[in-house]
């Protein structure tokens, strides 16, 4: 192609159509500027095309990290053995028993044990981590990568804020009396219990009720923490797979 517009370049000159040859000098770089041009455009188009793979391959992994965090905070919440919902529970029916002055049954065992559990649920980052390292301005919409960035960079790192306060006041209010007034048990149907080793001492001892009181109260604030970021982390869920459907 370009040896035959050369021959027409070098038989317009030698006929001396200076006019016709510059005329058609012009057409060629109109053509060759629309070529280059042409050529940008299915390179952008190429190059949009990869990025909107990558942003859908970044947004598919956080959906499914968001999954795994839902299914741990929802262990935590209240599915395992010792959830928090059961714990509460638990330290409420002890304050109430011992403030009413009730007598001690086996039952009371399991309740003092839930005294003993608090655990933090799993979120998983590495969605996350990876748009982070790509850039998130890989996410075309500002309002989902609003949300992104708010629930791993704020509400994520505030709940590990409210876990690290129950851990404090666990070990400020509640891991000395285990240690010193209980002994730990197999009940009859194998579960592990805590025995209080003077349960009428236990019922006259205020410093222990008012601890179990603060406990409650730090236990209940996490509680509401972590269905709160529940709640976010399903919405966030549903605005992710409904951008991507869409898109």
């Amino acid at each position: 192609m370009i040896k035959f517009f050369r021959q027409i370049r070098f038989r317009l000159m030698e006929t001396g159509k200076t006019g016709k040859y510059f005329k058609y000098a012009i057409g060629e770089i109109i053509l060759v500027v629309i070529g280059i041009l042409i050529a940008l455009q299915i390179n952008n188009w190429n190059e949009g095309k990869k990025a909107k793979a990558k942003e859908r391959e970044a947004l598919l992994e956080i959906v499914s990290d968001l999954e795994y965090s839902l299914i741990d905070l929802d262990d935590v919440l209240n599915t395992q053995n010792n959830n928090l919902a059961k714990n509460i529970n638990s330290i409420k029916t002890l304050i109430n028993v011992l403030q009413t002055d009730q007598k001690y049954h086996d039952s009371l065992g399991n309740h003092f044990y839930s005294t003993n559990s608090y655990d933090e649920p799993y979120f998983k980052t590495s969605g996350y981590n990876s748009l982070s390292s790509i850039g998130m301005d890989l996410i075309e919409d500002s309002k989902i990568r609003s949300e992104i960035g708010q629930f791993y960079s704020a509400t994520v790192i505030d709940t590990k804020g409210a876990f690290s306060e129950l851990r404090q006041d666990f070990h400020e209010y509640m891991l000395d009396f285990i240690r010193k007034d209980f002994t730990f048990s197999t009940s009859n149907n194998g579960q592990i219990v805590m025995r209080p080793n003077n349960y009428e001492a236990l019922k006259v001892n205020k410093e222990y009720i008012q601890s179990l009181r603060t406990f409650l109260f730090v236990s209940e604030y996490y509680y509401n923490n972590l269905n709160d970021i529940k709640a976010e982390a399903i919405q966030l869920k549903k605005d992710i797979e409904t951008y991507i459907k869409e898109h």
